[in-house]
């Protein structure tokens, strides 16, 4: 039985160009399919500005709806009046957790426990032990456990980070309450 080019992928393989020499593959294409690849191309372009004009906007609607169901559980879930607690709380992992908001606040991005680590002086395992601890302490003390901060891995984040860290962020609500806790503590 003979074979046929278009399901016998073995015979039009063509081995891939070395990255540093093209951004293009060649591949051959039969006649009468030229006008539906350009036009695939074509589509695959305008999806894709499309996508990157989502992450560079300010609203976070281009994320995951899981991503989304953790942004909207921690809105519903820590009010100013909880916020407060947490910016007045005398335990170590109260007090790293609202160095750790006071980060996210001033420049709303994703972060990971490196970036927290190095921007106030703390150790990774202190950051580790504390991140151990805080699930239990919003269980007993704030009868919850949703964070105040959302987690992710990288790979679940448009566009993708590093896909070995989880990295952390809040919602743009609980950023702007958390900011008011901050200014009326600090008045």
């Amino acid at each position: 039985m003979g074979s046929h080019p278009l399901t016998d992928w073995n015979l039009m393989t063509i081995p891939l160009a070395d990255s540093g020499q093209s951004e293009f593959q060649y591949i051959p294409v039969p006649n009468q399919h030229v006008p539906a690849v350009y036009r695939l191309l074509a589509e695959l372009a305008t999806s894709r500005s499309s996508a990157e004009a989502h992450v560079q906007s300010s609203d976070r609607s281009w994320q995951s709806d899981r991503i989304q169901a953790a942004f909207d559980r921690a809105d519903q879930v820590w009010t100013e009046g909880q916020l407060a607690r947490i910016a007045a709380g005398t335990y170590t992992s109260t007090q790293v957790l609202t160095e750790i908001m006071d980060i996210v606040a001033a420049d709303p991005k994703w972060f990971t426990q490196n970036e927290f680590a190095s921007a106030t002086g703390r150790s990774l395992d202190q950051y580790r032990i504390v991140w151990a601890k805080l699930g239990p302490h919003f269980e007993k003390h704030y009868g919850t456990g949703t964070w105040p901060i959302i987690g992710f891995a990288g790979t679940q984040l448009t566009p993708p980070l590093d896909s070995s860290l989880i990295h952390f962020t809040m919602t743009p609500e609980t950023i702007e309450r958390w900011k008011r806790v901050r200014a009326a503590v600090e008045a």
